[in-house]
């Protein structure tokens, strides 16, 4: 997710066999499931809660759009603001909107700032919303390997397979210009 310089870091206190770190092994399996997160593989499927109350299962949701897009996010990360004003503002052509439906993943963990999530959405309401309740601890997080936000998954629509892990907006929307021009065959 573009996090190569931290991971690098990491990655040499895992293969210390003297390091105590209790968050070793968490790592350790977040590393291994990122190299299962690319293109062409299906996705991780999850079922939870929307912020309506309603169950939202992610395989068996009928998006109307060709491609769905998951975006892991939390209130308090820098980067959220500035990607999801952009993505909000690209979002809102119309044409983008038969392209892409977005399922936004809250990944906030402590009640005040889950209480700025719910204040946050209201501005994004075509959205489909939802909170990993235990944050980057719940099993959505851990299938995702999420290791901090943002991050997204552009996954097609009719397959559930990834399309792309974008890094950010300009790349995501690269990819869907891509893929319009030269789908792949399978999704």
């Amino acid at each position: 997710y573009n996090i190569n310089k931290g991971m690098a870091m990491l990655q040499e206190h895992i293969n210390n066999p003297n390091c105590l770190t209790s968050k070793k092994q968490q790592i350790t399996q977040r590393l291994e499931g990122l190299a299962k997160l690319v293109p062409g593989a299906l996705s991780p499927d999850f079922a939870m809660s929307d912020n309506q109350g309603n169950n939202f299962e992610f395989h068996k949701w009928k998006a109307k759009a060709q491609y769905k897009l998951i975006l892991f996010w939390s209130v308090s990360c820098e980067n959220r603001q500035q990607l999801t004003d952009g993505l909000k503002q690209w979002y809102n052509e119309p044409a983008n909107k038969k392209k892409l439906d977005i399922v936004a993943v809250n990944v906030d963990e402590t009640d005040a700032d889950v209480q700025k999530w719910e204040n946050t959405i209201i501005n994004f309401a075509e959205w489909k919303h939802l909170h990993a309740k235990r944050g980057v601890n719940s099993p959505v997080a851990r299938d995702y390997a999420i290791l901090s936000t943002p991050v997204m998954f552009l996954i097609s629509s009719q397959s559930n397979i990834i399309v792309s892990v974008p890094s950010n907006l300009d790349q995501l929307i690269k990819d869907l210009n891509d893929h319009e021009k030269n789908p792949m065959d399978k999704l």
